[in-house]
């Protein structure tokens, strides 16, 4: 593997001059973790998280391509030992959601939408109960299950060796909402999928990425940024994060 390498921009902790240390992601207070590949070391199994809090760890040395896009992680879903993922995202604290929503966001490009294992894993944890960005199980859609619900909903379609952007804007309580969103070049499609969503903490070392960590559930394709907020971002703002790095992705 090699030192990864940020094609110009700043996608690493700390920043300088004045730039945001979270690139171009909407960088609020309530940014719980931020994984770029750009900020890799080229080297080792450590995950940094641009927040500092949650840093992951590498299994299976999925290929680390520095010089596509300002650098991304190309997984390969296999089962048994030789899978690919990150696993264990938190450092010595539990990432707690806390507030009234959360929000996820990543960009994916799917090697082989729409067959990828069923219910195969963005960003999802299995601290007590299900929760994350998913692959639908045989449905070739995205989407959103939260403390094991919803699972047999569909969410805007996966587009098959693509890059695109997905966000999940979830807000708790009755009445509340999932509002997912894929953008690409092609298109952008955005789901509402209504229910009860409420508050939870992630802990132990049950999060990851590139994987359901439930049974042979990994992703296969290449994932470049992907963010975690302890808020429901505006939709103004991850329209405006989509324009911002959509040319990191080649669109």
């Amino acid at each position: 593997m090699q030192m990864g390498v940020s094609m110009g921009m700043n996608y690493s902790r700390g920043g300088g001059g004045g730039a945001s240390p979270f690139g171009d992601l909407p960088a609020t207070g309530d940014l719980l973790g931020a994984w770029d590949p750009a900020n890799y070391a080229g080297t080792g199994t450590v995950y940094p998280d641009l927040t500092e809090n949650n840093d992951g760890t590498i299994v299976n040395n999925p290929t680390y391509l520095p010089d596509t896009h300002g650098g991304v992680f190309d997984f390969v879903a296999v089962t048994g030992s030789e899978a690919q993922y990150v696993n264990g995202l938190h450092n010595t604290n539990d990432i707690v959601l806390d507030g009234t929503g959360a929000t996820i966001s990543a960009w994916v490009y799917p090697s082989r939408a729409p067959t990828q294992w069923g219910y195969a894993g963005i960003l999802m944890q299995r601290s007590a109960s299900a929760t994350g960005l998913h692959v639908s199980g045989g449905t070739g859609n995205w989407n959103l299950t939260w403390a094991n619900q919803h699972y047999a909903t569909s969410g805007p379609t996966l587009l098959s060796n693509v890059w695109q952007l997905v966000t999940c804007r979830v807000t708790y309580g009755a009445g509340g909402s999932n509002v997912m969103k894929r953008y690409a070049a092609a298109s952008t499609t955005e789901v509402t999928i209504n229910g009860l969503y409420a508050a939870q903490t992630w802990n132990s070392g049950n999060t990851s990425i590139a994987r359901d960590p439930f049974g042979t559930r990994y992703f296969d394709g290449m994932i470049g940024v992907v963010a975690l907020w302890n808020a429901t971002v505006s939709e103004s703002e991850l329209d405006d994060y989509y324009t911002a790095s959509k040319s990191r992705y080649g669109l």
